[in-house]
């Protein structure tokens, strides 16, 4: 059924959540989600140029949430020596890694 951009769908008969329909994009809450590629990698990249410029003209940070887009350079001049110390901190502490965090696994990779 054709929606217009913004409007919500009834809920899909697979599996019986909402869709939200934008323009040049369909997603899905749920277990089925279609993303257009590339409309996602420039959104992504544009917040990787807004911690850049939230760095350099401000010095603030990002929240390490869930999904962090920042460059590793930005990051590591963002949290430096404070995030070496914390994951020093943390190896010591739990050394058989049980307490982790995919999210800043993937975005300070070695430092942890």
């Amino acid at each position: 059924m054709p929606v217009e951009a913004g409007q919500a769908h009834p809920a899909t008969p697979q599996t019986g959540e909402p869709t939200v329909a934008l323009r040049g994009v369909s997603k899905t809450y749920g277990d089925g989600e279609v993303v257009v590629k590339a409309r996602l990698e420039r959104a992504k990249e544009a917040f990787r140029e807004l911690a850049d410029v939230l760095w350099q003209k401000f010095h603030g940070r990002v929240y390490l949430v869930k999904n962090v887009f920042a460059s590793k350079e930005t990051l590591a001049a963002m949290y430096g020596d404070h995030a070496v110390e914390s994951f020093r901190l943390k190896r010591e502490l739990d050394p058989g890694g049980v307490l982790r965090d995919p999210s800043l696994e993937r975005t300070f990779g070695d430092l942890i």
